[in-house]
């Protein structure tokens, strides 16, 4: 069975970052449950690692005019795949306006892996595109005064990179989708695993939300801000006062909806911007699905009479708020953060405290796998060299631990584990023949993302029948790396 490739070439702003993000923190999820590859070239092994996008590979090829290392690097991750039963492989990357290089290249890595591909496109209207771009990197530019100045001088025509991949390709190798919500959906993430045949995100892990991981959104007062601070910026690649504004501003600041404009443009100004492109947005859609396509883009042209309010010159009455709003915001974070702290060291103080009056013994996690009794959303189970691995496909995922015939009373249970996101990890036992678990014979631990020893005090009294565990109260993968019992 061949292996097929799918490469997103990525036009920029249209929720790349998302996709990326989402593949590069479910690989081995991707691998274990549907046979699909997210590789990672930077490790020593291809399914295993964080790597958020494959720009690097290709650039170091450019760069170092080392197409043949690049192409032995396909063929050894072909190899894996034989070896691990993947049947799919994806590779994304921002590259759509890069060239002619980048198409040659793939070119030539797909005809020496005689593999089936299809490249994914995702293209923007431009008036969209242009606001969006705007937010991520005009405001940096020192050449342009405004969001039309910029719309009026960068070329928006997509039909220009296009023709330089179908030098390479045939249209019959894309799959073209306007990035418009009638089309794809509210998820531009969705959209693309669908294309991939995995038809639902139930199960994986939702990436945090920073600015690498979803490009953040803000409002004009805000924009305009970022505007004033051109001169903070090194290059467009500088994104800390993207990451600033996104860490410290509430919410209200922040555009929610990826498909909603911005309001930069007038609606006339829009309207505009398309008829400037769209005899060439016209080519596209006649190139990708037929000469009885009449336009690529498929949404509702903006109404030139639609009302829209310019933005109003910032003020030092407006900009105040804004700052003061950003300190509540950052006290507010300095706070939990403070608070947390002060409980940790008191968690740390009484684990301690516990530790030193128990004596732990460790349980084998290989053959504890053999006997426990999974329960309830659990879709996969397995051990690796972290330790034992648990993917949950919902809210409620539990497991029960095998009665320990040779010990009559447990007084603690330590627990090392490794949760998706902040969390709670509970502990049920019964003290009755015919009891069921239930909240008032539970015991529960709070914890933060990430890695979490905790130890768990059982009540001096009879426990009776098996122990339950729930390692969290959402979706995603948990390692328990140790269960240790003191007895």
């Amino acid at each position: 069975m061949k292996i097929k490739i799918f490469i997103h070439i990525g036009q920029p702003k249209t929720g790349s970052s998302a996709i990326q993000s989402f593949l590069n923190y479910n690989r081995e999820n991707l691998i274990n449950n549907h046979q699909v590859l997210y590789p990672n070239f930077t490790g020593s092994d291809f399914g295993k690692g964080n790597q958020h996008n494959h720009e690097e590979l290709f650039i170091n090829a450019q760069l170092k005019n080392d197409y043949p290392g690049c192409i032995e690097a396909f063929k050894n991750c072909i190899n894996y795949c034989e070896q691990n039963k993947i049947t799919k492989l994806i590779i994304s990357n921002e590259g759509f306006g890069w060239g002619l290089w980048w198409p040659k290249l793939l070119n030539q890595i797909i005809e020496t892996l005689e593999c089936d591909f299809k490249i994914v496109l995702y293209l923007r209207r431009q008036d969209y595109w242009v606001e969006s771009a705007w937010k991520q990197w005009g405001h940096k530019f020192n050449e342009y005064n405004s969001i039309q100045d910029f719309s009026k001088k960068y070329n928006m025509d997509w039909k220009i990179p296009i023709m330089h991949w179908l030098q390479f390709f045939q249209p019959g190798d894309f799959i073209v989708r306007p990035f418009e919500k009638n089309v794809i959906g509210d998820d531009v993430v969705l959209d693309f695993i669908k294309i991939i045949g995995i038809n639902y995100k139930t199960g994986f892990i939702e990436p945090p939300p920073t600015n690498l991981n979803k490009n953040v959104g803000f409002n004009r007062e805000i924009l305009e801000i970022l505007k004033l601070c051109t001169k903070q910026n090194h290059d467009i690649n500088d994104n800390r006062l993207l990451d600033f504004c996104t860490k410290v501003l509430p919410e209200n600041y922040k555009k929610q909806d990826p498909f909603q404009t911005y309001g930069l443009l007038s609606p006339a100004e829009r309207q505009e911007l398309i008829k400037k492109y769209e005899s060439s947005n016209n080519e596209i859609g006649s190139i990708f699905f037929g000469e009885s396509r009449e336009s690529f883009f498929r949404e509702k042209l903006p109404d030139p009479e639609e009302e829209w309010v310019p933005i109003e010159k910032l003020t030092v009455e407006k900009i105040v708020p804004v700052f003061m709003d950003m300190l509540i915001n950052m006290q507010k974070q300095i706070d939990q953060i403070n608070a947390f702290n002060s409980k940790k060291k008191i968690d740390i103080a009484a684990t301690s405290i516990e530790e030193n009056n128990y004596v732990f013994t460790e349980i084998n996690l290989e053959n504890l796998l053999k006997k426990i009794k999974f329960n309830n959303q659990i879709a996969e189970v397995k051990i690796s060299e972290s330790g034992l691995c648990i993917t949950s496909l919902g809210t409620d995922p539990y497991f029960i631990l095998p009665k320990f015939r040779q010990i009559k009373y447990i007084k603690a249970i330590k627990i090392d584990i490794t949760t998706p996101v902040a969390t709670t990890l509970q502990l049920f036992f019964k003290t009755g023949i015919f009891e069921h678990y239930k909240d008032s014979n539970k015991i529960q631990k709070h914890l933060q993302a990430g890695r979490t020893k905790t130890i768990f005090l059982l009540p001096f009294q009879r426990i009776i029948g098996n122990f339950r565990i729930d390692p969290g109260c959402v979706s995603g993968k948990y390692i328990i790396h140790k269960i240790e019992i003191s007895y």
